[in-house]
């Protein structure tokens, strides 16, 4: 662990791949072509809801702007809080994947979250299910486009272990106590 760093062990997730015949309705939610379904996008729940969707590319994850009442409806339907939206940067890119993280109401609200660690381990989790991981370990680059520069570092130990972390500053500091 390096100073100003954290880092967690990613639980165990539930997967479930998306209904073939839901694609269309993800590519309208998105407003995009530009969808690998080479990579299966799937519903993961390691204890935060998320429908996990790659694209083609970092610049068309990027520039989403998807339509927020079928994003809902779409995330709803699988029992999701929101949509990890990922894709691979070019080779000497700023990170290995772009990624973002898109809330449709339920439990985190609406908007875009700029890191997100619960996502990221759901990402890490499914490319080890896709058989897609791009090695040992890799980063994310998340908050782009809502003009910040969350990096996330993901590495995968010999016993198993998926760790998610990355640069963390303090916002609050202090000690909850119960009324009980």
């Amino acid at each position: 662990e390096q100073a100003g760093s954290w880092a967690f062990a990613a639980p165990p997730a539930r997967v479930t791949p998306l209904d073939r015949s839901d694609y269309a309705v993800l590519a309208a939610a998105l407003r995009s072509d530009a969808i690998d379904f080479d990579a299966e996008p799937c519903a993961v729940d390691n204890g935060a809801p998320w429908l996990v969707v790659r694209l083609k590319s970092a610049d068309a994850c990027i520039g989403l702007s998807p339509d927020p009442a079928a994003l809902e409806a779409l995330t709803r339907r699988y029992g999701m809080d929101g949509l990890a939206v990922y894709a691979p940067h070019v080779e000497g890119g700023p990170a290995t994947f772009e990624i973002r993280c898109l809330m449709a109401g339920g439990n985190f609200g609406v908007g875009e979250d700029p890191v997100t660690g619960s996502a990221n381990a759901a990402l890490a989790g499914l490319l080890t299910l896709q058989q897609r991981r791009p090695g040992r370990s890799y980063t994310a680059r998340q908050g782009t486009a809502i003009g910040r520069e969350g990096r996330i570092a993901v590495s995968y130990d010999q016993d198993g272990t998926t760790w998610i972390g990355g640069h963390v500053v303090t916002v609050v500091d202090g000690t909850f106590r119960s009324p009980v």
